[in-house]
C-alpha cells in the first residue's frame, strides 16, 4: 500500500511528463483523500497557465486549471486524470 506522499509524488510526476503540452505556473496541491472503498488515492492539483482551450480565450489572466488524479492505492499507477471540479470549467 502506498502512502499519501507517494500518491502526490505520482500525480506531480505525471504533470511533469506533460509539461511540453501544458504551460504550468503556480502549481499547487489542493486535496488528497483515500477513496471510501480503500483502493485509490484521489489527488487534486491546480495550476495557472495556458492549455489548448484557455489559449483561445482573450482574458489576460489564464484561468486556474484543476486536475483530479486517481492513483492506485496498491501499485501507485495512474488510473485516471480528469478536469476537476467541472464547475471550474467555462
Amino acid at each position: 500500500m502506498i502512502d499519501a506522499n507517494t500518491a502526490v509524488q505520482k500525480a506531480y510526476a505525471f504533470l511533469d511528463e506533460m509539461k511540453d503540452r501544458l504551460d504550468l505556473k503556480d502549481l499547487s496541491l489542493e486535496e488528497v483523500e483515500f477513496s471510501e472503498d480503500g483502493n485509490a488515492w484521489r489527488v487534486t492539483l491546480s495550476f495557472s497557465g495556458s492549455t489548448v482551450a484557455s489559449e483561445k480565450m482573450t482574458d489576460s489572466k489564464p484561468p486556474r486549471s484543476y486536475k483530479l488524479f486517481i492513483i492506485d492505492g496498491e501499485t501507485g499507477d495512474l488510473v485516471s486524470m480528469k478536469i476537476w471540479p467541472s464547475k471550474h470549467r467555462d
